[in-house]
């Protein structure tokens, strides 16, 4: 078992349901924060003194806090019943977007 593993572990067994949950939800808006703020830099019609650099990287440090709050909330069987729901989700998406432009599948 990795270190990663471990500590998912560790962090899975020791905290509750609902804090596990709420972590997601604290680390699901620090990112929409971040994204909001990488457009704002992007577009700079609302300026703001963040680069579009340390934006990107905040973006990135974001989704990293995101994927780890949900790795830590979710037990083996979860994880794999979530990745079943990822690939018809990513399947549909594809799909959508390939009958919007009139793409061949």
């Amino acid at each position: 078992m990795s270190d990663y593993d471990k500590n998912l572990s560790y962090i899975y067994d020791t905290l509750s349901d609902d804090d596990l949950k709420l972590q997601i939800v604290e680390e699901a808006s620090e990112l929409i924060q971040a994204i909001c703020k990488l457009r704002r830099t992007i577009n700079g019609t609302n300026p703001t003194p963040v680069s579009i650099m340390d934006a990107q990287k905040s973006v990135y440090e974001e989704i990293a806090d995101t994927l780890v709050a949900i790795d830590a909330a979710l037990d083996e069987s979860e994880k794999v019943g979530v990745s079943a729901i990822q690939h018809v989700k990513a399947e549909r998406w594809a799909q959508r977007i390939r009958e919007a432009r009139n793409d061949e599948a």
